[in-house]
């Protein structure tokens, strides 16, 4: 018994030489003594499951939480769980519950969130937040997150971010008049200031941007209903405000709740994904916006990218190299000709293009036709009956030129 203790000392001892575990017992959160021992005991069961030493096991749960694939994202998790079960049956609940918290405290200590023991995500098969492909799958999985808006308001803002992309915090400083001054003097796309976001001197860089007919009609109808409840709607008032009190919005959270909810009530994403244990890991944030608007700027596939350096210029980022800095200074006519060719592909409602069905086509021609012949034809032979050469008037001209011809011989 006493060589088992002592065996159990060393080892806690070699798993203190690890950085991983340093930085694990350095947490303020493990301020005990008694909880020390007691999770390097465990942590010693885990990585004696697992068959590597605890930095290994950290960099594999790194590299699991960058896969695409749901499953292998899973991975740890489901080994874990697995391990807990096993040893709830052998040892009891308690050390079961013990295993789990001294893993969930280690890998939050090193990865910044912590493992999904408790509540497992249940298989899904559209894991991925976005599509890859073409354009109408990816605005057809958009189209659904906007309807799915909780108000009219964050529907407009999901368009003005999808189609500008402003960071969260332009959203929130922008006024109706950044938004709405060429909506009357313009067609799409329609130019919006971008103003500069945070109190930070390095991060105040505003600019402006375009949005296209769909975003403008939300817009519409969004400051439509603010006037309807009896809130100001002047060109200097903030554009995002509570719907309720009409008060402006402060904290990007609450565009961050709402795209949240808006992705939980499409069904594209289960709440275990969208709110994981540490929210801040969620694929979900204002940011998505931004970097799709974003990606098909500067995709150049079918011909409609627009230059790297004039991307920067619409979406406020600071200019690649020394070149587009000091020499690349496109003009506004120039950025909105470049958006034009863009627009369709960042248009969310865009109208989809008919289906050509040439008996239909066949059909309308007949019908025309035969409306020409029945009613038209008529009406303008009356309005000419003068000029009109009649059967026997033609008869006797012919005879006339025949007689002449014959003489002629």
């Amino acid at each position: 018994m006493k060589r088992n203790s002592e065996d159990a000392a060393r080892e806690k001892e070699a798993l203190l030489q690890f950085e991983s575990v340093k930085r694990w017992m350095s947490c303020e959160t493990i301020n005990s003594s008694r909880t020390r021992q007691a999770y390097l005991k465990y942590l010693q069961i885990l990585t004696d499951h697992f068959g590597c030493d605890p930095d290994e096991l950290v960099a594999q749960r790194i590299e699991d939480m960058a896969q695409r694939d749901f499953t292998r994202r899973q991975r740890i998790e489901e080994s874990v769980r697995t391990l807990k079960a096993k040893m709830a049956k052998e040892d009891g609940e308690t050390k079961a519950f013990m295993l789990v918290a001294a893993a969930c405290s280690f890998f939050k200590a090193n990865t910044g969130a912590r493992l999904n023991i408790n509540n497992p995500t249940p298989e899904v098969k559209n894991e991925v937040w976005t599509f890859e492909g073409e354009p109408s799958r990816e605005q057809d999985f958009w189209r659904n997150v906007v309807d799915h808006a909780p108000t009219l308001r964050d529907a407009a803002l999901f368009l003005i971010g999808l189609e500008a992309g402003p960071r969260d915090g332009s959203a929130l400083a922008m006024t109706i008049g950044d938004v709405t001054n060429e909506f009357n003097t313009n067609t799409a796309p329609y130019r919006i200031r971008i103003p500069p976001p945070g109190e930070s001197p390095s991060k105040k860089r505003g600019g402006h941007g375009f949005i296209a007919d769909d975003a403008r009609k939300k817009v519409e109808s969004y400051l439509a209903l603010r006037r309807t409840r009896g809130f100001s709607v002047e060109l200097t008032d903030p554009l995002v405000v509570d719907v309720d009190t009409g008060r402006p919005l402060r904290s990007a959270d609450a565009l961050n709740d709402a795209l949240r909810q808006s992705f939980l009530d499409a069904g594209v994403l289960s709440h275990d994904q969208v709110y994981p244990p540490d929210v801040r890991m969620s694929p979900v944030r204002w940011y998505c916006l931004r970097k799709r608007a974003q990606t098909i700027m500067e995709d150049n596939t079918d011909g409609t990218g627009i230059a790297l350096n004039w991307v920067d210029e619409l979406l406020s980022h600071r200019k690649r190299g020394a070149q587009a800095g000091h020499y690349s200074k496109p003009t506004v006519q120039q950025l909105r000709a470049a958006y034009a060719k863009a627009m369709h592909r960042l248009t969310i409602f865009r109208e989809a293009k008919p289906q050509v069905n040439q008996d239909q086509i066949d059909l309308a021609v007949q019908r025309a036709l035969r409306g020409l012949i029945s009613e038209r034809l008529p009406q303008e032979l009356e309005k000419t009956r003068s000029q009109i050469v009649t059967v026997k008037e033609l008869a006797r001209i012919l005879r006339e030129l025949t007689t002449v011809s014959q003489r002629a011989e």
